[in-house]
């Protein structure tokens, strides 16, 4: 038998072609059977800064870890409304803020939740099984533990950005207006003129009915016209005209979720956390709630 030996230098480059090569790929970021682990590295005065400020409305440069992953420049921000002011902050992660149209596994954004509403941090967790096998458009969760600097800053429930991404993989389509509604959200109509619906605020810096898909056309006409529709007497032809313009089964459905897990903080109880999407194909709007914990 003939024996052939191989260059030590050409063994060397082998093992490690055939090592790399065989290297895993990271675990899926929604993997509800495990708890991963992500690293932030942010120069420390600018995460200083963050928290004494409570930067929430722009993003600050960084880099990610994932498993074996690494992201650069990607951006940070603090997330929230009354939940900023608890000690235990939640953070919004960015991949295309500072590379535009960047996605990691198929995500632009990611949503790391402090949940310091639920002590047993598993309310938002079990709200998103709970709706998913009511067959309600699917919305990713899972745990993870972050780090900040090395400093571990606690468990967390990963959640899935409602965004255009989520929009096309769930309705087929995202050209159509997708509207985030937060306190005080009534959808009481005041009227055909638009203005009245962009001037309600939830805080200084966003609409209460904030359109977050075509933002640079700002239509709200169908909008106003779903209120007018919602706000007519109930008759017989109301029945009609409502199902024409809503999915009305969407909105039946996230009401008996949320009385079945107490989600008080929503449309029904305090005019709160839900978004409306306008389906071009369908002509109709979709409710969905969000911000369950």
């Amino acid at each position: 038998m003939k024996q052939y030996l191989i260059p030590s230098s050409l063994s060397v480059f082998l093992f490690w072609a055939v090592f790399l090569n065989a290297q895993p790929i990271a675990p899926p970021l929604y993997d509800d059977a495990r708890i991963s682990k992500i690293f932030i590295h942010i120069p420390p005065d600018s995460f200083q800064f963050m928290l004494k400020n409570l930067v929430h409305t722009r993003y600050m440069r960084a880099d990610l870890v994932y498993e074996r992953d690494t992201i650069r420049d990607i951006g940070i921000r603090l997330r929230g409304n009354t939940s900023l002011n608890h000690r235990k902050k939640s953070f919004k992660i960015s991949f295309d803020e500072f590379a535009p149209d960047r996605t990691y596994q198929g995500m632009s954004k990611l949503n790391l939740r402090g949940s310091a509403n639920d002590p047993t941090m598993v309310r938002e967790k079990l709200f998103y099984d709970i709706w998913e096998k009511a067959d309600m458009p699917e919305r990713h969760t899972a745990f993870a533990e972050l780090y900040v600097n090395k400093q571990y800053m606690g468990l967390y429930t990963n959640l899935e950005e409602i965004d255009k991404n989520w929009l096309q993989k769930t309705y087929g389509n995202n050209d159509g207006n997708l509207y985030k509604c937060t306190w005080p959200a009534d959808l009481a109509y005041l009227g055909e003129d638009q203005q009245k619906y962009k001037a309600i605020m939830n805080n200084p810096f966003t609409r209460a009915y904030d359109l977050v898909t075509n933002e640079k056309e700002d239509d709200y006409e169908r909008f106003v016209l779903l209120l007018k529709t919602l706000n007519e007497p109930v008759d017989d032809a109301f029945a009609y005209k409502i199902t024409a313009m809503l999915n009305v089964e969407s909105v039946l459905k996230s009401y008996a979720i949320d009385v079945a897990t107490g989600n008080w903080d929503d449309y029904f109880y305090n005019k709160n956390n839900f978004y409306l999407y306008d389906h071009p194909e369908t002509g109709k709007f979709e409710f969905f709630t969000f911000d369950t914990d």
